[in-house]
């Protein structure tokens, strides 16, 4: 299926397009967190979804990256997340799902959820560090 397909397709896209906004440094964790929303997205929206990534920056370089992935799924139960992550090592070592928003939490300055009129949007963000005066 070609949906199946999307979540490869957005990291590489995002690793592209931070490169050229030099913002390499996030890469890696802005597409793990980026591929966990894309299949989530896909696993429990079932519908197409949007995504935008939003970066804000000050004269000195600080600022954040946030990424929203909105849909027209159900949403998803964070009680459910919550407790999964309480009892993580008490799941077996071989299951390979459950774990997306926790991994998006580890790795987000912040993160979370809104229900939409037509769905809801999941974002995370990460925050960049000012630059060092005379870099670039």
């Amino acid at each position: 299926m070609p949906e199946e397909q999307e979540p490869s397709r957005l990291r590489r896209w995002m690793r592209d397009h931070l490169a050229r906004l030099e913002l390499t440094s996030l890469a890696d964790d802005l597409t793990l967190i980026a591929g966990e929303l894309a299949a989530n997205a896909l696993l429990h929206g079932g519908t197409p979804a949007r995504v935008t990534m939003t970066v804000t920056r000050t004269a000195d370089g600080a600022g954040v990256v946030r990424l929203e992935f909105t849909d027209s799924g159900t949403g998803f139960d964070l009680e459910r997340v919550l407790r999964a992550g309480e009892r993580g090592r008490e799941e077996p070592a071989e299951r390979c799902d459950g774990r997306g928003l926790l991994i998006v939490a580890a790795l987000s300055t912040r993160w979370g959820f809104r229900r939409i009129r037509a769905g809801h949007e999941v974002w995370a963000e990460l925050c960049l560090r000012p630059q060092p005066p005379g870099s670039r």
